[in-house]
C-alpha cells in the first residue's frame, strides 16, 4: 500500500503526488500559511521537514488538504514519522 497526497482531476479521477513531509507542507500552501493555520511559528513548522509531522496537527492538515481538493491519508502523514525515525536510527548507529 503506497502512501500518497492525491488530487481530484477534472475526469473525477485522482492524481497521485508522491513525497513525504517537504511535499505535503508545499502542496499544503507552504511554511507560511501552515503557520498562521496552525497557530506555530515558522520554524517549528519547517522542522517539521526533519521530525515528521506531529499526529496534533493531522486533523487540521487533512481539512486543509480537503479543501484544496487533496486526500491526504492518515497512512501518509504516519509515513512522515517512520521516515524520520528510521534517519534518525541509522544515524545513530553510524555514530
Amino acid at each position: 500500500m503506497g502512501t500518497s497526497l492525491q488530487k481530484t482531476t477534472a475526469a473525477g479521477g485522482r492524481r497521485a503526488i508522491r513525497g513525504g513531509a517537504n511535499e505535503i507542507l508545499d502542496r499544503l500552501g507552504g511554511l507560511q500559511a501552515l503557520a498562521d493555520l496552525t497557530g506555530s511559528s515558522t520554524n517549528t513548522v519547517r522542522a517539521w521537514r526533519l521530525i515528521g509531522i506531529p499526529y496534533k496537527f493531522w486533523l487540521t492538515l487533512q481539512a486543509r488538504a480537503k479543501a484544496l481538493g487533496f486526500d491526504l491519508s492518515a497512512e501518509t502523514l504516519e509515513a512522515t514519522k517512520v521516515a524520520q525515525r528510521e534517519k534518525y536510527r541509522a544515524s545513530r548507529k553510524a555514530a
